[in-house]
């Protein structure tokens, strides 16, 4: 049997997420802070707000890796190109 190692630095989850083969992993508060650099209760506090994805399993919380990355690609705001910003403005 596998048991799950403890990831404690960014550079290590990113690690983990890479090196894992399935995108149905599920991840802990701590691996969720470290890979998106936010202390606990930010994490808690957004999880309360229903603005993370998660899961509660006999009253642990957890994230599907899959989940999150999704997440986290939807937060990205991008540039307007510069044609359609002058559009707006004019």
């Amino acid at each position: 049997m596998k048991t799950a190692a403890i990831i404690d630095t960014p550079d290590a989850v990113s690690a983990e997420l890479d090196s894992t083969p399935h995108q149905g992993r599920l991840l802990r508060v701590r691996e969720v802070c470290s890979l998106l650099s936010l202390s606990k209760s930010t994490v808690y506090r957004m999880v309360e707000q229903n603005q993370l994805p998660h899961i509660r399993i006999a009253g642990s919380l957890r994230f599907r890796q899959h989940s999150i990355l999704q997440w986290l690609s939807g937060q990205e705001k991008l540039p307007l190109p510069a044609d359609s910003a002058a559009d707006k403005a004019g």
